[in-house]
């Protein structure tokens, strides 16, 4: 499935089949239940059916996340709550993103910025800030302001965050903990465990799991509950993908399962309940009218971005409801 280099940084899940991810220095592969931060200016080549997704951060490098097709219904459902307007990524998988392209932020000043680079090369240094000042000419308070004042961390701190970003690329080899946190700079596996925790919100292992480079695989969040509005302007076609899901109207209700799909009307107070591990995905009329796959949707998704529901809309969706909620 060729594709145009992409625009922006993305999150590409890998539902089935096999693909490579094209960047301007390497070959990334791609197979089925693997979740890719793709760079701008990256892009697709393969047999695979691919969801892309937006990413809330800018990534320099890709990385390549091996969840596990256990995570499938909930990428799908994620992929779907984006086309329909939603915003950001869910908490559990926005925690994994970040974790994996953690990195603290340069300081700017001459000074701290000649020290930092410094250590991003050898995050293992052991000098301290007092030499660091040294030699780079000012005094050690002067660099201790700096790094407070334009990375929102002390220095001590700094370079702790700058080691924990080291050790990601290392546990990702799958080397053990005890042997990363050596070879970052830290004592003990336990100081690595406090600052990678304080950091990323995961500690080493619980992130070797999540990130699919530890003995086991993390179970998949479960898929919440949702539900689907009508538009003030656009009608809604939505093809039920897993599961079940309710169509409710004015004195009128129906139960729809995997494979059926629903129009919810433009302007009406029409809504679509679509039940807790269930995944109902949106299409446009043109898709309605011939055989619907998952394939045919993600192929559709790289040239068509749905059109947000609006707060506005939103809003006087939930207001109309309220007499029926209530």
């Amino acid at each position: 499935m060729p594709m145009h280099p992409s625009t922006t940084t993305q999150l590409l899940w890998c539902v089935e089949g096999s693909a490579t991810l094209i960047t301007h220095d390497r070959l990334v592969p791609l197979s089925a239940g693997d979740l890719l931060i793709a760079p701008q200016g990256s892009y697709v080549q393969g047999t695979a059916t691919v969801l892309p997704m937006a990413c809330p951060i800018d990534a320099a490098q890709p990385r390549r996340l091996r969840l596990g097709v256990q995570w499938n219904s909930f990428m799908v459902y994620e992929f779907s709550r984006q086309r329909i307007g939603g915003r950001g990524l869910s908490p559990e998988l926005s925690n994994l993103v970040r974790a994996t392209t953690y990195q603290p932020v340069m300081p700017t000043s001459t000074e701290a910025r000649t020290v930092a680079r410094q250590l991003r090369r050898h995050p293992a240094s052991q000098k301290s800030l007092l030499r660091f000042a040294e030699q780079v000419g000012v005094s050690s308070r002067t660099l201790q302001r700096q790094f407070l004042k334009e990375t929102g961390l002390i220095f001590s701190e700094w370079r702790a965050a700058q080691r924990v970003h080291a050790a990601i690329a290392l546990l990702e080899q799958r080397l053990p903990v005890a042997q990363v946190s050596k070879r970052v700079g830290f004592q003990a596996a336990s100081s690595l465990n406090r600052a990678f925790q304080r950091h990323t919100g995961f500690t080493p292992a619980a992130f070797a799991v999540h990130a699919g480079v530890g003995k086991k695989q993390a179970p998949a969040p479960s898929v919440p509950q949702s539900t689907m509005f009508a538009r003030a302007r656009t009608d809604v076609v939505m093809w039920i993908y897993a599961g079940t899901a309710t169509v409710t109207t004015p004195g009128y209700c129906r139960f729809v399962a995997q494979g059926d799909t629903v129009t919810i009307p433009a302007g009406t107070d029409t809504r679509l309940d679509v039940a807790a591990g269930s995944v109902a995905l949106a299409l446009s009329l043109e898709q309605a009218e011939g055989p619907i796959t998952l394939e045919q949707i993600a192929r559709n998704a790289w040239e068509a971005p749905m059109e947000a529901l609006s707060e506005a809309e939103l809003a006087a969706a939930r207001q109309s409801l309220q007499p029926q909620l209530g």
